[in-house]
């Protein structure tokens, strides 16, 4: 079981206070997002998604860093490969590469980007994965697909971690599910804007869905890692025992990685609490 925590930073201040929480009390991981604008807070600044973890990768020692996820809408398979290479070695291979297709409207607006259906938001997901899971790896140089096309590409220097950085694909829906059976290291969901029980019976489906996919494509269930984006209306900041609550809650069903928001200031001692008290036992007792 693993537990790292996500930021938005509006600012250098923001960006530096977030990775040093994240290497100050014990987490795996430290992500962000990757809108050009905030997509629910427009008020609100947001640095850029990969140009802040490329920051982060000098800014820390310990911790793994990664966006989750990173935007189709605006990323280009070829040049995703190639800052995924370079925040990997500058990083010394602490990068886990998140991928998705990208949904909202301020994002397609902003780029200039028509919006896309559902289906093929899946199918340029499905070209993307096969993409920059191949140029990573050194095994391609040339693709014709039906969004994407070009040739004489390559990624070099190559990534710090081989075979590549472990991919993460967010998914909800069942096309997208099957694509992280077959493609991802790691699966991750928000669950969803609901209630909190309709996430979790909904993360519990997910989760079923994946493994009989994983099964049906030749691939041992328990290879794909299985990460909760901890998202209202789900609060991990509210005490010690709610953060207990929620974590035991989400792990009898299958989570097995957490990424928690950073806290408010006025969530700081019950996160202290956690990541002092609460967090060794569960590093302990797995």
């Amino acid at each position: 079981m693993t537990f790292g925590i996500y930021a938005f930073p509006r600012d250098r201040s923001e960006a530096e206070a977030a990775a040093d929480l994240a290497e100050l009390y014990g987490f795996e991981s430290l992500g962000t997002g990757d809108h050009i604008r905030h997509p629910r807070i427009p008020e609100d600044p947001v640095m850029d998604g990969w140009s802040l973890v490329a920051a982060w990768a000098t800014m820390t020692q310990r911790v793994r860093i990664g966006v989750f996820v990173t935007n189709l809408i605006y990323r280009d398979p070829v040049l995703l490969a190639k800052q995924a290479t370079t925040v990997d070695q500058l990083s010394d291979g602490r990068l886990d590469l998140g991928l998705g297709t990208g949904v909202y409207e301020t994002d397609h607006l902003m780029s200039g980007v028509e919006i896309w259906s559902p289906a093929e938001r899946v199918a340029r997901l499905g070209e993307a994965l096969d993409i920059v899971d191949g140029l990573l790896r050194g095994r391609l140089d040339r693709y014709q697909g039906r969004f994407y096309t070009f040739e004489q590409a390559a990624v070099s220097p190559r990534p710090f971690q081989t075979p590549r950085p472990p991919l993460t694909v967010a998914a909800e829906g069942p096309r997208m599910l099957r694509l992280a059976a077959e493609h991802a290291d790691r699966w991750m969901t928000f669950g969803g804007f609901a209630d909190a029980d309709e996430i979790e019976a909904k993360t519990r489906s997910r989760i079923s869905f994946l493994r009989q996919a994983s099964v049906e494509l030749g691939r041992d269930p328990e290879a794909l890692r299985r990460a909760l984006f901890v998202f209202p209306p789900l609060e991990p900041w509210a005490s010690a025992d709610g953060f207990r609550g929620l974590v035991d809650r989400y792990t009898k069903i299958g989570v097995q990685e957490f990424f928690f928001p950073i806290p408010r200031d006025d969530q700081m001692s019950a996160f202290e609490k956690v990541a002092a008290d609460v967090l060794p036992d569960y590093r302990t007792n797995t």
